[in-house]
C-alpha cells in the first residue's frame, strides 16, 4: 500500500477481512458490554487477526503509520488520515 494506491489497497483489504473481522476494523462490532472471558478472547483474537492482516499488507516504509496504534480502528484511520484527500480538496 502506498499514496497512489489508498483505495484500492483499502477495498481489497475490505475483502480479505469480509469474513467477519471488516466491522471490527471499522468500529461497528464492538465487544460487548459485560462479556464472558470466552467472549472477550475471542473478540480480542479477531482484533489481533484483523490488526495483523491491515499490518502485513502494508509496504515495509508505511508501518510507522501503524506502530503506535493496538487495534485495528486506530491503525485504518491514521491510514485512512494520511492516504485520503479531503473531499473538499478534490472538489
Amino acid at each position: 500500500m502506498n499514496s497512489s494506491n489508498w483505495m484500492t489497497w483499502k477495498f481489497q483489504l475490505k475483502h480479505l477481512l469480509s469474513k467477519g473481522l471488516w466491522d471490527i476494523v471499522t468500529g461497528k462490532e464492538v465487544l460487548k458490554e459485560n462479556p464472558t472471558t470466552a467472549q472477550e478472547a475471542e473478540f480480542r483474537s479477531r482484533s489481533q487477526k484483523a490488526f495483523s492482516t491491515i499490518v502485513m499488507s502494508m509496504e515495509s516504509s508505511q508501518l510507522y503509520l501503524a506502530t503506535s496504534y493496538e487495534e485495528p480502528l486506530g491503525a485504518l484511520k491514521a491510514l485512512g488520515d494520511h492516504f485520503e484527500w479531503d473531499t473538499m480538496v478534490n472538489k
